[in-house]
């Protein structure tokens, strides 16, 4: 999902960065039930245009009618998309194309401007300024000493001028005036004009999803002038005059109820003291980087990024202060005399933070936000290592911590622990945790550090009385016997 943001945010603000006028309006878009609506005919026929297979489209036209079922009762389905489905989100992209197709075809949206568009908005002043500034650097070439002070200072001079000179006449607009950006069935039009022609657009756009079987929401539908906020995909988007007094400039922040929701939830993982150190370690490093990464592209986000990791770090010593039955001041001392709070190095900053040793491997609580030239730098899709799926708050009181996991896939170096051949899979718990109490679970966490063996699938397979191939055919989930989320349990 940040991934995705990431694209359509940057996507969003170059038309944006281009918008001006006295009154521009935005036009939030809601389609009413918009994956329930789509219908069936239309959106195989939009299918058709690119796909050509036949036997793909009827595949397709059976999963879009193979119903679902609702407290043990089959419905049937004659409309829409089934929302969780695995390719529902690709579906009512394909299908809502056409509504794109028709915002770039007749209203001319997202139109850059072109060389003969710059040069025809540049302002007199700042075209002088420009070529007083390139005839000066072509005096420098051949100019001597003397006369080289002297045209230094005057270019100084104009470049402090032209900084402060607006580039484009206040009276002559971008050619574009709507910017379109759209995410899913949710999306935004932005209009450089008046109020009348907001409604407009809207009116056109609703007359569109008409002739496609679907319906413009009237109630979620709003029109925003661009001095008020407006919340899309979790920004809090506006538009602010530039210091030049030309153009708008849209800005992103992050809505204060999404930082009281992430203070509170790292408050909650450091709340429950019965965690194993890895498991909040791991827990809060995840959920502080992801966050992060979510809300990189909004406009200066560092005072933020600080403020909260600022409360992270001290909600993680309050977590070993109380878990060990000492104060703040103490784990402190004792961290850094163990070496246990220590300067690390971390996304090039130099850090005092947290670590652990588990099974051989170093846990570090990675709550460094992202320098700012890095943040609109993205790395190359070849060198993206995302982070994996945070462990539950409940994983470790069955057994299945991320601390029971690495100590016994570092006391076994790797390599199954039945066979010696084949690499560790999966850990096997010799201690059934079904029907124990929630008090009895937490009681023996500790004793499956020490008891989890390393295995490989067929080794676990054999563990449990059973062949891989039979475990294959009964559950399709080979190496697997326990219920267990994904990353818990298995060697990475």
């Amino acid at each position: 999902m940040a991934r995705a943001l990431s694209h359509d945010i940057m996507y969003l603000s170059r038309p944006m960065l281009q918008i001006y006028c006295d009154g521009p309006y935005i036009v939030e878009g809601d389609i009413v039930g918009c994956f329930d609506n789509i219908p069936h005919g239309k959106l195989l026929s939009a299918v058709r245009r690119r796909v050509a297979d036949e036997k793909v489209v009827s595949l397709i036209g059976k999963f879009l009618k193979a119903g679902y079922m609702e407290d043990w009762v089959y419905h049937k389905t004659y409309s829409g998309t089934p929302q969780g489905g695995i390719i529902s989100p690709l579906l009512c992209n394909i299908f809502l194309h056409e509504l794109d197709a028709m915002m770039v075809r007749e209203l001319g949206v997202n139109r850059t401007q072109t060389r003969e568009d710059v040069a025809a908005r540049s302002s007199k002043e700042y075209r002088r300024i420009s070529n007083r500034l390139s005839v000066i650097r072509q005096k420098l070439k051949a100019a001597d000493r003397p006369e080289r002070r002297q045209l230094f200072a005057e270019l100084i001079e104009l470049e402090k001028v032209q900084k402060r000179t607006p580039i484009y006449d206040p009276d002559r607009r971008h050619p574009c005036k709507l910017g379109y950006v759209r995410y899913a069935d949710d999306f935004v039009i932005l209009v450089n004009g008046s109020q009348e022609e907001a409604e407009t657009v809207k009116s056109q756009v609703a007359d569109k999803l008409g002739s496609m079987g679907l319906k413009l929401s009237e109630e979620k539908t709003k029109l925003t002038h661009w001095s008020q906020p407006v919340r899309f995909l979790g920004f809090e988007v506006q538009g602010r005059m530039r210091d030049k007094g030309v153009q708008i400039k849209a800005i992103f922040s992050i809505p204060a109820d999404k930082c009281e929701r992430i203070r509170q939830e790292i408050q909650q993982v450091c709340g429950c003291h019965q965690i194993p150190e890895a498991d909040a370690m791991a827990r809060v490093s995840l959920v502080f980087r992801g966050w992060c990464n979510y809300y990189r592209f909004a406009s200066a986000p560092q005072r933020t990024f600080s403020r909260l990791s600022y409360f992270a770090w001290w909600q993680f010593a309050r977590f070993l202060a109380y878990r060990h039955k000492m104060s703040v001041a103490e784990v402190i001392r004792r961290g850094k005399r163990s070496k246990r709070l220590r300067p690390i190095t971390i996304q090039g900053r130099r850090v005092q933070t947290f670590t652990m040793d588990v099974g051989g491997k170093e846990l570090v609580l990675n709550i460094v936000p992202p320098k700012t030239g890095s943040i609109w730098n993205l790395p190359k899709p070849a060198v993206w290592d995302g982070d994996k799926l945070p462990p539950p708050m409940t994983s470790w009181a069955v057994g299945r911590s991320l601390e029971t996991r690495l100590t016994a896939i570092g006391r076994a170096n790797g390599l199954c622990e039945g066979c010696g051949r084949n690499p560790v899979f999966q850990v096997h718990h010799p201690r059934p945790m079904a029907g124990k109490s929630f008090r009895a679970k937490v009681a023996s966490d500790a004793a499956q550090r020490s008891e989890g063996i390393a295995l490989c699938r067929e080794c676990h397979a054999a563990a449990h009385g059973r062949t891989l191939r039979r475990r294959q055919e009964s559950d399709g989930n080979a190496g697997c016997v326990e219920t267990r989320p994904s990353g818990v349990g298995r060697a990475v």
